[in-house]
């Protein structure tokens, strides 16, 4: 059942508080899954930069002075990891381009960051490099808030619609359950209070499969009516859940939990840490869907 394999750990870090809760709920992670840990820091350019002149070569050894202090700074946080598991690099360019480039090349597990939390103006503003890297990054994104690292979860909220292209993020979810001994919490949101019960059931049915391999696992259900994002953040909030495990499906085909609508906006208002999952459409429903509108 466990299928959760983390063998290298990136931490995004920019030295600020968000970034510092990420680094040590990465240090955590590597320490309990004996992983290497990258601690990628991105300097991104004014964008100024690039017209030539004194200005850019000044800026290109403030930068390098800066990217020394970085590294030394970093590596003082270190200490109490093996030096042997643990690479510091101090990069250049786009931060949400960079991790995704870095990612991809380095075959990173997961990657750790931290968030603002940022809303209305603000966020208009700044955006969220954090929302950047979920929906660009094919590696799982466990994102944190400054102040709230994640240490032990012992209770795992899993938000899920019994899509197909969910289940990859809920078995994710339950492997994460295994390896800390948390309690795994589904839960499903359904826009009519006359269908709790039969969804109820049918949920109860959906888990007894993807879960009946392990003896260890027996998920507590939960059925919601109403908005799905108020509903999720709600539970979050008042449910005494440790993470949040969300799949960050890419088409607006399912409506609930599509990225750019509830998924994006339950990460960016969420209180406790929230391991975010690209999950891709699954080709048998597509046809399937493909082969009704035809007839």
């Amino acid at each position: 059942m466990n299928h959760w394999k983390c063998r290298k750990i990136a931490a995004a870090v920019d030295l600020s508080e968000p970034s510092l809760a990420a680094l040590e709920t990465a240090k955590g992670l590597a320490r309990r899954w004996k992983a290497s840990l990258e601690l990628v820091y991105v300097f991104e350019y004014p964008p100024a930069y690039g017209f030539g002149g004194e200005e850019t070569l000044a800026l290109r050894s403030q930068w390098q002075e800066h990217g020394a202090w970085v590294r030394e700074e970093l590596l003082k946080r270190m200490t109490d990891f093996p030096k042997n598991r643990c690479r510091c690099k101090v990069l250049e360019g786009n931060a949400a381009l960079v991790l995704e480039r870095f990612t991809k090349r380095q075959a990173v597990d997961l990657l750790v960051t931290g968030t603002h939390g940022y809303t209305g103006v603000r966020h208009a503003l700044y955006g969220s490099v954090a929302e950047s890297l979920v929906r660009s990054l094919k590696v799982p994104v466990l994102t944190v808030r400054a102040g709230q690292p994640l240490t032990v979860p012992r209770a795992v909220l899993l938000p899920f619609n019994q899509a197909r292209h969910a289940e990859d993020a809920l078995l994710a979810g339950f492997a994460w359950c295994e390896a800390f001994g948390a309690r795994a919490v589904v839960m499903q949101i359904v826009e009519d209070p006359r269908d709790e019960m039969a969804t109820y059931v049918q949920l109860k049915a959906h888990l007894a499969v993807l879960a009946g391999r392990s003896s260890k696992l027996d998920p507590k259900i939960i059925v919601r009516t109403g908005n799905p994002q108020r509903a999720i953040l709600e539970e979050t909030r008042f449910g005494g859940h440790d993470l949040l495990v969300l799949s960050a499906h890419h088409k607006a085909f399912w409506q609930d939990l599509v990225l750019g609508t509830t998924a994006e906006r339950v990460l960016r208002h969420c209180e406790i840490p929230v391991l975010s999952l690209r999950s891709e459409e699954k080709r048998g429903v597509v046809n399937k869907k493909k082969r009704a509108k035809k007839r």
